[in-house]
């Protein structure tokens, strides 16, 4: 499960969990909640909105013991056309929001994020030794 805001930052991966029928996002959502996965109840406050997709229609009932406001793309009335302005709005925040949150999942699944070239590896390793190796001589970096 990847926790991300609204600007894309991901805040958090939790799992992996086993893929079945009964691990679904609802689920892993009310087990991270239930059980504070990561100390994730100080992450979010009383009057918080979360938006969400239809996976998480389960964890609806709980988010709103807690005091969060969850949004999830509505579904259409039987009969009805079209939404009414509010629900139209509401859908399309959403969708807005979720294509973030699907864009930062992308980044991850493609190794987007983590693709260096080797000079960028040697530095950074370089750099990492340089600084192990002053906090050795100075005393600071102790077992």
């Amino acid at each position: 499960m990847v926790v991300v805001t609204t600007s894309g930052y991901v805040v958090t991966i939790v799992g992996p969990y086993l893929a079945d029928t009964k691990k679904t996002d609802a689920s892993i959502l009310n087990h991270m909640l239930k059980t504070n996965v990561e100390d994730f109840k100080n992450w979010v406050h009383e009057d918080d909105i979360v938006a969400v997709d239809r996976g998480f229609r389960d964890s609806l009932s709980l988010l709103t013991d807690l005091g969060i406001k969850a949004e999830m793309p509505s579904f259409l009335h039987k009969g009805d056309k079209q939404f009414d302005t509010d629900d139209a709005n509401t859908n399309r925040l959403v969708t807005k929001v979720r294509w973030v949150v699907e864009s930062a999942n992308a980044r991850i699944k493609n190794g987007n994020t983590l693709a260096m070239s080797y000079q960028q590896i040697k530095y950074h390793i370089s750099a990492t030794m340089s600084g192990l190796c002053v906090l050795s001589q100075t005393g600071s970096f102790q077992r």
